[in-house]
């Protein structure tokens, strides 16, 4: 009889349990999904902000573009007023508009990028960190040890380093494995690195990060946004 009682516990035990689970496993799931957003957009405001600092960097002074900075500074300073703009709207946004803000975000610093440079403004972004602006060369390339080598855009500075057989400056971001370089955290930054390429071959940044981890995302990406 014992035993019956605490069968007969046991399965309503289960029953109850399994209702709980039924009524509250979509909210839980649902605050989840949140938690991860918001920790996403975190991560992501971050390196936006660090992008906006290091093309701050880059700006002459106020008026000092007559005849000392580059005609294009005072221009470049409207780019970067929108690109705070849209990293704002960004931190506001919900997955509906977020990645398309971030993206944004980054084809206006991009802009300025182009603006500030002298020879290079048709030229796409430095792969190894599209905020360097943009690239001066092309340089051979590997993403790893047995990666296929290619010719990649590269800015002047991490092309001295890679011709003197250094490791260029690579852009590492926030992911849930850690620090790590962009094209390693899978499709977190694809939007971040998009809106710097865009105007150029949208196949461009698949060619370029094929054998990565990101490179194996951007295919389809970029066929759903064209």
């Amino acid at each position: 009889m014992l035993v019956i009682v605490a069968l007969s516990i046991t399965v309503v035990a289960g029953l109850i349990a399994a209702l709980v689970f039924v009524r509250n496993g979509p909210k839980a799931f649902a605050a989840r999904a949140e938690r991860d957003f918001a920790e996403l957009k975190k991560w992501i405001g971050a390196c936006l902000e660090q992008d906006l600092r290091l093309l701050d960097a880059r700006l002459p002074a106020p008026g000092a573009e007559a005849g000392y900075g580059p005609p294009g500074a005072e221009t470049a300073r409207e780019y970067r007023r929108l690109a705070e703009s849209h990293a704002l709207r960004a931190w506001a946004a919900d997955g509906t508009t977020y990645w398309r803000e971030v993206s944004a975000c980054t084809e206006a610093l991009a802009k300025a990028g182009r603006e500030l440079a002298r020879g290079g403004g048709t030229n796409p972004p430095c792969l190894f960190d599209p905020a360097h602006g943009p690239s001066s060369t092309t340089v051979e390339w590997r993403p790893g040890e047995h990666g296929r080598p290619r010719q990649v855009p590269a800015c002047a500075v991490d092309a001295a380093a890679v011709a003197a057989g250094q490791a260029p400056a690579y852009r590492y971001v926030t992911s849930d494995g850690g620090e790590v370089r962009y094209f390693d955290a899978y499709g977190l930054y694809a939007s971040w690195l998009l809106g710097y390429f865009s105007g150029f071959d949208t196949d461009l940044t698949a060619r370029l990060l094929a054998g990565t981890p990101l490179g194996a995302h951007l295919p389809d990406l970029i066929r759903g946004t064209s």
